[in-house]
C-alpha cells in the first residue's frame, strides 16, 4: 500500500469497514424572524385560542384604544385587563360614553287627573278639586253646574239695587240745591253710608253694581256712587274705624260738587281739551271747597279740605297747591286714588 493511498483512504482502505453513520438531521423549526414579516402583516391571521387552560398571567396596564372622533374630546385612560378575567360591568367602565349612542327615551309626563295621589297609610286620600282651567263650557259639562250664561243678572237681581238708587237720588238733590243756592242736610248721605258698611253683604253687592254697570250717559251722579263704593272698600282694607269710614263715604259721594262751577261744554266735551280748558277744570277743587264752607260753615272744615285736596299727590305733583305727604288730607288721598 502506498503511503499516498493510506493517507487518502485511511488504514482500512476505501471500501472496507463500516461506514460511520451521520446523525439524523433535526427537524427544521417552523419559526420565523420579524424581518421575514416585512410587508406580510395584513396576511397574518389570529392564532387559535388553545383549549388547554394557560397559567394565569399577571394583569398588565393596557391603554384603552379610543378612536379619534371629530369634535369629541379624547379621554386618556387605562384599565387592568386580564386574559382570563371576566369583562367588568358597564357601571365600572372608565371610558366616556359614546356621543353617538341613542339617548334613553324620556319618561312619559304624568297626566294630572281628578284623582288625588295616594297618601300615607291610614290617611284618607285627599280629593282633588274640580279643574276650571279648560273654560266655563268644559267645566260646566264636567260637573253638571250651570254655565256662566245662566248666572243671575248682577243688576236686576241685586238685593242692594235700592241703596244704589238712593245714593244717586241724593246726588241729584244735592246738585239741585247748589244750583238753587239752597242748603241741604247731609243726614241722608250719612244714613246711606251707614247702610253700606253696617250690613255684612252690602259692600260686596254694591261693588258688583259699581263694576257691572256701564254708564254711557256720562252721569256725575253714577260716577259719584261708584266712587263712594271704591273709597269705602279701600277704607275697609285699611281697617279704618266706623266714624272715619262714615266721613270718607260722605266726602267721596259729593267730592266733585265743584264741577258745577265749570261750563257744561267743557264737562261734556269729547276729545282733547285745550290748555285754557284744562286750566278751568283745575279750578273745580277750589269751587268745591267754597260751596261746602258756604253751605255748612267752618264746622265742616274737614269736608272742605278733603274736597280741596282731592287732586293733590303724594309726590307733590298734584294741584291746585302742589302739596305732598302729610300735608294732604288722608280722606283726600283715598278719594284721589279711587278717582284715578
Amino acid at each position: 500500500m502506498r503511503l499516498s493511498d493510506l493517507i487518502k483512504n485511511g488504514p482500512e482502505g476505501e471500501d472496507k469497514g463500516p461506514k460511520k453513520k451521520k446523525p439524523p438531521e433535526a427537524p427544521k423549526e417552523e419559526s420565523f424572524r420579524l424581518s421575514e414579516l416585512k410587508g406580510l402583516q395584513q396576511e397574518e391571521t389570529a392564532a387559535p385560542v388553545p383549549d388547554v387552560p394557560e397559567p394565569a398571567i399577571a394583569p398588565e396596564e393596557v391603554p384603552l384604544d379610543i378612536p379619534d372622533l371629530p369634535g369629541v374630546p379624547q379621554v386618556a385612560s387605562t384599565q387592568s385587563i386580564s386574559p382570563t378575567a371576566p369583562a367588568p360591568p358597564p357601571e365600572e367602565e372608565l371610558a366616556a360614553p359614546s356621543p353617538f349612542a341613542p339617548e334613553p327615551p324620556a319618561p312619559p309626563a304624568e297626566r294630572r287627573t281628578n284623582e288625588a295621589p295616594a297618601g300615607t297609610p291610614g290617611e284618607e286620600p285627599k280629593k282633588r278639586r274640580r279643574s276650571v282651567l279648560a273654560g266655563p263650557e268644559y267645566s260646566a259639562l264636567n260637573d253638571g253646574s250651570e254655565s256662566d250664561s245662566n248666572l243671575l243678572d248682577p243688576i236686576a237681581n241685586n238685593p242692594y239695587s235700592s241703596l244704589r238708587d238712593r245714593s244717586i237720588e241724593f246726588v241729584f238733590k244735592f246738585l239741585q240745591a247748589i244750583a238753587n243756592d239752597e242748603v241741604i242736610s247731609l243726614d241722608e248721605a250719612e244714613d246711606i253710608v251707614y247702610d253700606c258698611i253696617e250690613e255684612p253683604e252690602a259692600m260686596e253687592h254694591l261693588y258688583t253694581l259699581a263694576v257691572s254697570v256701564i254708564d254711557t250717559s256720562n252721569s256725575m251722579a253714577i260716577h259719584l256712587f261708584n266712587h263712594m263704593v271704591y273709597s269705602l272698600k279701600l277704607g275697609q282694607g285699611l281697617k279704618w274705624p266706623e266714624d272715619r269710614l262714615i266721613r270718607l263715604g260722605v266726602a267721596s259721594l259729593i267730592h266733585d260738587v265743584g264741577m258745577c262751577g265749570i261750563s257744561q261744554h267743557i264737562r261734556h266735551k269729547e276729545g282733547k281739551l285745550t290748555s285754557e280748558e284744562i286750566a278751568e277744570i283745575r279750578v273745580h277743587p277750589q269751587y268745591g271747597m267754597e260751596i261746602i264752607l258756604h253751605m255748612f260753615g267752618d264746622q265742616f272744615q274737614w269736608l272742605a279740605e278733603a274736597i280741596y285736596h282731592e287732586h293733590e299727590r303724594e309726590n307733590g305733583r298734584g294741584y291746585p297747591q302742589g302739596l305732598s305727604g302729610g300735608e294732604i288730607s288722608e280722606y283726600a288721598k283715598i278719594i284721589g286714588l279711587a278717582d284715578v
